[in-house]
């Protein structure tokens, strides 16, 4: 758990869960106080930020000082980290196993959001190559490796939530949003299915989902996407300027 004087901070935007309600699962699960600051301003915000992107973790010490931590992986890693969620340095194959599941859940949804990214007259297109191609060895992938558990819904260890299970609860979640939910899907296999119902329903999640920190959009409206790419060019064009200046 984090010391007294250390504050935790994730910066997001605030109308939609997005990538960050991982983050928030990891640290509502582990007990981790945070406090949440929304984007204001993007077009000026995005290159004070490590890598022009969000979510970031800002983590200040007990002198004031404050690091960001950037990339969702890193931030759920040191989230669970503190909250008792991962495995130990002792159980270096145990880190090895949650990690890759972890892995293998980011790349598919870097898939998921293509659908999210492409024109109104592909997003069929992406979600039925979503649901015909890419989630349905991905549902048969990690079934396999809950069977070798015993089909618990655990990856690591019987009754302990890692980033593993929070980062499937998340992709099923995503999926169901986009009504690919069917059995042709691998969605609504049992082991699977077991792994989300774990997370829905242990008391903090439940919580979480009830109280005002949880946003109930799963993904931005247009609208908000066509300020948000408008930001973007603004963003992006002064860096140029200043690029030049400083050339």
């Amino acid at each position: 758990m984090p010391a007294p004087a250390e504050t935790l901070t994730l910066y997001y935007f605030g109308e939609f869960k997005g990538l960050v309600e991982q983050c928030r699962l990891v640290a509502e699960l582990g007990g981790v106080k945070y406090d949440f600051r929304p984007v204001q301003d993007w077009a000026k915000e995005k290159y004070q930020t490590p890598f022009g992107q969000v979510p970031v973790l800002i983590v200040k010490d007990a002198s004031g000082k404050e690091t960001q931590i950037a990339q969702t992986t890193a931030i759920n890693r040191f989230l669970a980290k503190r909250g008792g969620l991962y495995p130990p340095e002792s159980d270096a194959v145990g880190q090895g196993l949650v990690d890759s599941v972890v892995e293998a859940c980011t790349e598919l949804r870097t898939r998921i959001g293509e659908y999210f990214r492409a024109p109104d007259d592909q997003k069929e297109a992406v979600k039925a190559r979503l649901a015909t191609e890419l989630v349905p060895p991905f549902a048969a992938s990690l079934a396999r490796l809950l069977q070798q558990k015993g089909n618990t819904g655990y990856f690591w260890k019987e009754g302990t939530i890692t980033p593993a299970e929070i980062s499937v609860h998340m992709v099923v979640g995503f999926l169901k949003y986009l009504g690919i939910d069917g059995p042709a899907s691998g969605v609504n296999a049992p082991a699977l299915a077991k792994v989300s119902h774990n997370i829905e329903n242990h008391p903090r999640t439940k919580a979480y989902y009830a109280s005002d920190r949880s946003p109930k959009e799963w993904s931005p409206s247009p609208e908000w996407l066509a300020k948000f790419k408008t930001a973007i060019e603004t963003a992006n064009k002064a860096a140029a300027a200043a690029a030049n200046t400083a050339a």
